[in-house]
């Protein structure tokens, strides 16, 4: 598990066992899909790979998402091809790449 630090904070709808509700479910996959959209926002081109994750680790605490059920995964480029669980190849970068009037994000190793 990757457990974000929160300096003893805890959320209860987070929790599991005599705590679980469907309500509260949902609740927190509402809230992941927010966290998604947000740490997207927040990575930049030219951002490293290991930087986006720990983007993505203080999103999650901003928010209040801190039971990290799954580690913190962030992939760039080659790296989304690789299967859950297997570390990256180090310094790939996010780059952009302006097509016309639309935009699409691409990576490239350093």
């Amino acid at each position: 598990m990757d457990e974000v630090d929160t300096g003893g904070a805890s959320d209860d709808i987070e929790r599991v066992g005599a705590n679980f509700s469907v309500a509260g479910m949902l609740e927190v996959r509402k809230r992941t899909r927010g966290a998604i959209e947000s740490i997207a926002r927040r990575l930049q081109p030219g951002m490293a790979e290991e930087l986006g994750v720990e983007v993505a680790r203080q999103t999650l605490k901003e928010l209040g998402l801190v039971r990290g059920w799954h580690m913190v995964v962030v992939r760039f480029g080659a790296n989304t091809a690789r299967e859950y669980g297997n570390p990256s190849a180090p310094g790939v970068v996010l780059a952009m790449t302006i097509y016309s009037s639309s935009i699409s994000a691409r990576s490239e190793q350093l």
